[in-house]
């Protein structure tokens, strides 16, 4: 009886993954849009010392930039994924690229050579890398305080059941 609980937990967990792939799949346009304010912040606070662009004018270059990814992705998915390469290495191997290309973006806005690029990358890294862990202490935090909501004690249990 207990495999059979941890069968209907694992479908419920499937069938929310599923919900989310759907979602993300049907909004992916959306969501892509939302990161240029992301990623414009970032800019911003990258090139802090180079007074050149303000946060508007970062928009509009992550806008344009972005678009032109959209375009370049779209050509290759058209291209790759019918000579069978799987969508989610295809969909891996197209994060490097858009990471290169925004790079190349910026060395062209900012007029900086390969040196400056290179080091205004390695510091992206580091921020995006103590952003990233200062999200997780956050939700550690609140997993902490809230874990006596019904809401964890489901997700753990969901957990559990799916090892």
């Amino acid at each position: 009886m207990f495999a059979n609980g941890n069968s209907i937990i694992a479908e419920q967990q499937k069938q929310i993954n599923n919900k989310i792939f759907q979602f993300i799949t049907d909004y992916q346009s959306i969501i892509m849009m939302l990161y240029i304010p992301f990623y414009a912040l970032l800019a911003k606070l990258i090139f802090l010392k180079n007074k050149l662009y303000n946060y508007t004018e970062l928009l509009v270059v992550f806008m344009y930039a972005q678009a032109q990814y959209s375009i370049i992705t779209a050509i290759l998915t058209f291209t790759f994924i019918p000579l069978g390469v799987p969508f989610i290495i295809f969909s891996f191997l197209l994060i490097p690229l858009q990471f290169f290309y925004f790079a190349f973006c910026l060395k062209d806005v900012y007029h900086l050579n390969f040196t400056q690029i290179l080091l205004k990358t390695l510091l992206f890294i580091f921020v995006l890398g103590f952003i990233v862990i200062l999200i997780s202490i956050v939700g550690i935090g609140l997993a902490i305080l809230f874990k006596d909501s019904e809401l964890i004690k489901s997700f753990i249990e969901t957990q559990k059941a799916i090892q």
